[in-house]
């Protein structure tokens, strides 16, 4: 990529998929580097090893196991877990945190790009398939029964089920200090932190602070202090009150539908939803009506700054 050589050591038995694990490499440096920073090194290595079922990141190599590469081609989890290790060159190798004591400063920012990544390539719905794969193959009905079938959705059904159970530590607990019977998700919830993160602000302006974390912090410590400070001043916002829900207590997300009222004035519909904060956590959401005929779908943004809030939608049918 550009002037970075990437290559990829396989075992000769996997050479289709060693071949594939070079141009996800490629695709990743080249999407981290646009989004994050650039990689600042000229060689990067993937590879094929023998360990069983895992992968680990090291300073311009990764490695990865040989059961990765015997997985079928149109799934993506190859090019998913290449793609995370590829993401830690940047955060723990470029951004060096404590990975004991801040973990989401590492793995959930890996997992985040990871997802982003992912969604951006292959879409954000049955992204655990490469889509252009199945339907040039006759494959597309398909498709929309593996819609849910997505990272977004694996890390929301971890957390939320860990959540539910009672099991939640905070997510800033360090690792030596989780008490008995409650853990971490520095993986799942990390990168939920980054999508909320990037809803609250825009993606526009979520791309500014990652662009001056790495201007301020590549080849330095990094605390979420750090990180915290600089979305602050990037964005121009004061995100302590987010950061300290997110990082500092398990407190959790739900909105309930309390109402919906349809008026016809002269040739309009007027829909009006209530809807209410159903638990602790304060988050903006994005509210989808859906219009008489079934098909069509209107959005708008609650900002939630109180605990209850009408949205009104005004169209050409009734919404439902």
């Amino acid at each position: 990529w550009e002037d970075v050589k990437i290559t990829s050591l396989y075992f000769p038995e996997d050479a289709a998929a060693g071949k594939r694990a070079a141009l996800y490499a490629r695709d990743a440096i080249e999407y981290f580097s646009q989004r994050f920073g650039r990689y600042p090194y000229p060689n990067f290595t993937v590879a094929e090893i023998r360990g069983f079922g895992f992968a680990m990141e090291y300073p311009q190599i990764i490695q990865q196991s040989y059961m990765l590469y015997r997985i079928p081609e149109p799934f993506t989890v190859l090019d998913s877990v290449t793609a995370h290790e590829t993401a830690h060159q940047w955060f723990y190798g470029i951004f060096m945190n404590n990975q004991l004591e801040e973990t989401w400063l590492d793995e959930g920012f890996a997992t985040y790009a990871q997802t982003s990544y992912i969604e951006h390539k292959y879409g954000k719905d049955a992204n655990s398939f490469d889509v252009t794969w199945l339907k040039t193959r006759g494959l597309g009905f398909l498709v929309e029964i593996l819609k849910e079938s997505n990272e977004r959705t694996g890390l929301l059904s971890t957390y939320t089920r860990v959540a539910r159970e009672n099991r939640e530590a905070p997510l800033a607990t360090p690792l030596h200090t989780v008490p008995l019977g409650k853990t971490v998700l520095p993986y799942q919830k990390g990168a939920l932190t980054l999508f909320a993160l990037e809803n609250l602000v825009g993606t526009e302006t979520f791309d500014q602070i990652m662009q001056e974390y790495y201007r301020r912090y590549r080849y330095k410590k990094v605390t979420s202090e750090d990180f915290i400070k600089t979305a602050e001043d990037a964005s121009g916002r004061n995100l302590r009150e987010f950061f300290a829900q997110w990082l500092e207590t398990t407190k959790s997300l739900d909105y309930v539908l309390e109402g919906l009222s349809t008026h016809k004035i002269d040739n309009r519909y007027v829909t009006r939803v209530q809807i209410r904060q159903g638990r602790e956590m304060t988050m903006p959401v994005e509210v989808e009506l859906t219009l008489a005929d079934g098909h069509t779908k209107v959005r708008q943004r609650w900002e939630a700054l109180d605990r209850r809030g009408t949205l009104t939608f005004i169209a050409d049918q009734p919404g439902r």
